[in-house]
């Protein structure tokens, strides 16, 4: 299992990059979509969770970000 701590408001999409497997997408409400790097991973209890801090932030989007692929 793997925890995304991505962000407070709530998450509307989240999409594997097809060409570089370790690396995630994410969008919410907040209107910023976060890049994340799945080789940064901390182990805690149970799960698996990618580094608090994400690769890349996009800033800028005039709505929420409702899809990524």
């Amino acid at each position: 299992m793997l925890t995304v701590p991505t962000s407070p408001s709530e998450e509307l999409a989240l999409d594997w990059n097809e060409y570089r497997q370790p690396i995630l997408a994410s969008a919410d409400l907040d209107k910023t979509l976060k890049i994340w790097d799945c080789h940064m991973l901390q182990h805690g209890g149970s799960a698996s969770a990618v580094g608090s801090l994400c690769k890349n932030r996009l800033f800028g989007h005039e709505y929420a970000i409702r899809k990524v692929h």
